[in-house]
């Protein structure tokens, strides 16, 4: 199960390197890599300061992030990795955030989502 954090310096912190952008249900899903870590940040696009940080996601087994996509369909993102050649799909994000991810035989380096997805 991926797990949520609270805000962790409150706007882009550390001035982390943006590897993928996602909107889905009112947030802003930012991909980054931050002191050798690769999560999500998540901002509230409602709030009249978007920088804030709301919260963050850290995506279990994600090694090297890339791309960042979501599905407004089924109402989850999905994660290219490129360090362990697998896409990574989030789901459950408004409640009891819930992982998956799958092989995909080769570096995953960009990722787009159909309206049939």
């Amino acid at each position: 199960m991926a797990s949520i954090h609270g805000p962790r310096g409150g706007s882009l912190a550390c001035n982390a390197g943006v590897r993928g952008l996602a909107q889905l249900d009112g947030y802003l899903y930012v991909l980054q890599v931050c002191r050798g870590s690769t999560d999500i940040a998540v901002h509230d696009t409602s709030l009249k300061r978007i920088t804030t940080v709301v919260r963050r996601l850290t995506v279990p087994g994600l090694r090297d992030g890339c791309d960042l996509a979501a599905c407004t369909r089924h109402r989850c993102l999905y994660v290219a990795d490129v360090g362990s050649d697998s896409v990574h799909r989030l789901y459950g994000l408004d409640a009891t955030l819930n992982f998956q991810s799958w092989p995909v035989g080769d570096k995953p380096w960009g990722l787009s989502v159909t309206s049939v997805c």
